[in-house]
């Protein structure tokens, strides 16, 4: 099903595809209420569960602060500033959050100059 779903969403423009990237964090995060408003959720709903997220990474949540970084990272939010999302990835997984520490791995290892 997965390679079905890449499939399906490699062939959208970029813009669709941004917000199907953030439809589907925040639907994640938010345990599927943006998916559950139907295919035409309202920008305030996406909104309204952006902010959640943002305050919830405020307060300290590690998983929040781990969506909250992918968005900025991937530029998928209003005002993405790709250090704040570095940032809190990092954050996220100096407390423990197993998705961020790999991500983070990752992208220090890639990044770092290393192997390249």
């Amino acid at each position: 099903m997965v390679e079905v779903m890449k499939t399906r969403i490699g062939h959208l423009d970029k813009t669709l595809r941004k917000a199907v990237s953030v439809s589907l964090v925040v639907a994640a995060y938010t345990g599927g209420a943006a998916l559950d408003s139907g295919p035409h959720a309202s920008e305030q709903v996406m909104n309204q569960s952006v902010e959640s997220v943002q305050a919830a990474a405020a307060q300290g949540d590690i998983e929040a602060m781990y969506w909250l970084a992918m968005m900025h990272i991937e530029g998928t939010i209003a005002g993405a500033v790709y250090g704040r999302g570095v940032e809190l990835l990092k954050t996220s997984a100096f407390r423990g959050n197993p998705d961020a520490e790999r991500i983070y791995t990752f992208m220090d290892n890639a990044f770092s100059g290393e192997g390249c």
